[in-house]
């Protein structure tokens, strides 16, 4: 029986070595993990303001200001600069498209 009982120990020895180096492990994932969603939660609050500010904006906008922009024979630079952005944001090339509803232009 007390051989029994040593080998046991001895299992059990072994078996706390593995699990206090997987919980060694472990912490050391959890600190990266909790650094990394700091870092996320940072960019976040940061970010969220900004794209509040974005909404208003948009629930602001108008038609006529839309169409005072169609109306220009040339964009302004800060026009042009938005529109670049917006093609930038949504990946698409800026490429000016011929008008449906006049032909001609």
């Amino acid at each position: 029986m007390i051989v029994q009982i040593d080998k046991d120990k001895a299992a059990a020895s072994e078996t706390q070595v593995v699990v206090e180096a997987e919980e060694t492990s472990a912490q050391a994932k959890k600190a990266e993990t909790e650094a990394i969603a700091q870092d996320a939660q940072r960019d976040l609050d940061e970010a969220l303001p900004a794209l509040d500010a974005a909404v208003q904006c948009l629930k602001e906008l108008k038609k006529a200001d839309i169409d005072e922009v169609k109306n220009f024979s040339k964009p302004t630079e800060r026009v042009a600069l938005t529109m670049e952005a917006v093609c930038i944001m949504f990946d698409t090339k800026p490429v000016m498209d011929k008008d449906p509803d006049n032909p001609g232009k």
